[in-house]
């Protein structure tokens, strides 16, 4: 067999025979980790996603604190519990384990702690409710500092750095969910509000 490799772009082309005498396939070869750069230029471009990355969650959590509260009455979009949200499920994979290893970030930006969970006081709840939104408001919208890479990285190090901040804001998402999810139920049992047609009902 017969390979002729031609670089080209962040790719490497590579032709080849399968027997002799046959037309020659083209192929994209899956290597373009660096595109032919540098260690340098590798380190370089690894040093400014990070104070992008980082940045951008950091803007995120700055303004949070400031949103105002009625963006966070009820559960929109994404936040809109499913038939998926049951406490069972969110125990399995470590909610709770979770919530002792992971800080809260919430206090830094001048926003409320959600260490703990109030326990019958429905405006305590439905504060600790909203702030749980914001949380994971803050986390979903961080998710997304990694679009800005692939305007000057390789694809590969676009690819590594969204798997990095999705690991890296997946436990948050976790225990917030999970304690919006216990709130919510917690609030039902005290106060039971009128049926919302776009929710999906709170289950253990």
């Amino acid at each position: 067999m017969h390979v002729e490799v031609i670089a080209g772009g962040e790719g490497v082309r590579r032709t080849t025979h399968v027997r002799p005498g046959m037309t020659s396939v083209p192929l994209l070869a899956v290597v373009p980790l660096t595109g032919g750069m540098g260690w340098l230029q590798i380190g370089r471009l690894i040093a400014i996603n990070m104070v992008i990355v980082v940045g951008w969650s950091l803007l995120v959590g700055a303004t949070a604190p400031r949103w105002p509260d009625r963006w966070l009455d009820r559960d929109r979009g994404p936040l809109r519990l499913t038939q998926w949200d049951r406490s069972t499920v969110y125990r399995r994979i470590g909610a709770v384990r979770l919530s002792k290893l992971v800080p809260d970030g919430g206090t830094w930006f001048g926003g409320r702690s959600k260490d703990a969970v109030p326990r019958r006081d429905p405006d305590a709840l439905r504060r600790f409710l909203r702030e749980s939104r914001r949380a994971e408001w803050v986390h979903l919208l961080s998710l997304l500092g990694w679009l800005f890479l692939p305007w000057f990285n390789p694809w590969s190090l676009s690819l590594i750095f969204a798997v990095a901040v999705l690991l890296a804001n997946l436990p948050s998402l976790v225990i917030v969910r999970h304690n919006r999810l216990r709130v919510t139920r917690m609030l039902h049992r005290i106060s039971p509000p009128p049926l919302d047609p776009g929710s999906a009902s709170i289950r253990r």
